[in-house]
């Protein structure tokens, strides 16, 4: 039984898998023979397909941050605008509404779920916004908050300012 098998190895290997004579044997240039499947051996599917999946998931970690880092300055401007048409005499929290939704108004597929919250004081204006963003990584979940606030404009009399 054993000759047997050598025998349908060694046709195997002369019907054209072992042109070069060497009886399968990686052969190097120093002379030194190996035998072996030609260093395609089973193993090395596993690292091929962790390097891959751990690739894929480099890249949407890398694209769910260039999203992050974009949802955050879209919203940064908007309470922006928003604290600068309250700050103006006479500007209402309907005014620094207005204005966030202004600056907002073409990002409904990237800023889901907006909130926003507007509070003007006899000195102070204070806009609030924050939003949801999609998730390309799993167990992320996205939301993006900004805030700023500045002072109302206003006559003050000498007595006040002193």
């Amino acid at each position: 039984e054993l000759h047997r098998h050598r025998q349908l190895y060694l046709h195997h290997h002369e019907r054209g898998r072992d042109r070069d004579g060497d009886g399968g044997r990686e052969c190097n240039r120093g002379g030194g023979c190996d035998r072996g499947t030609g260093g395609h051996e089973r193993g090395d599917v596993a690292p091929t397909v962790i390097l891959t999946t751990l690739t894929v998931f480099l890249v949407m970690f890398v694209i769910q941050m260039g999203i992050y880092f974009h949802a955050r300055t879209m919203l940064n401007a908007a309470v922006e605008d928003g604290v600068r048409a309250g700050q103006l005499v006479g500007g209402t929290a309907a005014d620094a509404e207005l204005a966030v939704d202004a600056m907002l108004v073409d990002s409904s597929s990237l800023l889901v779920d907006r909130r926003r919250s507007v509070r003007i004081t006899a000195d102070q204006v204070t806009v609030e916004v924050a939003a949801d963003i999609p998730s390309l990584v799993p167990f992320w979940s996205g939301t993006v908050t900004a805030r700023s606030s500045g002072p109302v404009e206003r006559f003050r009399s000498e007595a006040e300012r002193s």
